[in-house]
């Protein structure tokens, strides 16, 4: 659960060489603790959508924004039902691994 808290705080640096490094650092403590890296790698992927679409840094409201020229904000306050889902099925996904192993 740590991680994905990580991963919230640390969601403004999402190019790719931030992500390499930090799943790098991270992959040894995962597989040291005990969790399969398929699993800690779907983890990673809810987390970054989550971060790509969460204000303010959200790069896909800004994109969603200049395609549809409506304001940001509105944007936003209209993507909040979708960060909610994202965050319910992060904590399945954390707290019930047999979902993300199940076609494995």
């Amino acid at each position: 659960m740590s991680t994905n808290w990580d991963w919230g705080i640390f969601q403004c640096p999402q190019d790719r060489i931030g992500v390499k490094i930090y799943v790098h650092i991270y992959g040894y403590i995962i597989e040291a603790v005990g969790v399969h890296p398929v699993h800690f790698g779907i983890m990673m992927v809810v987390n970054l959508a989550i971060g790509f679409v969460t204000p303010p840094i959200g790069v896909n409201l800004f994109v969603a924004s200049s395609l549809t020229d409506i304001p940001v904000m509105k944007v936003a306050s209209k993507a909040m039902p979708m960060i909610a889902y994202f965050l319910l099925a992060l904590l399945l996904l954390t707290f019930v691994p047999g979902i993300s192993m199940a076609f494995l």
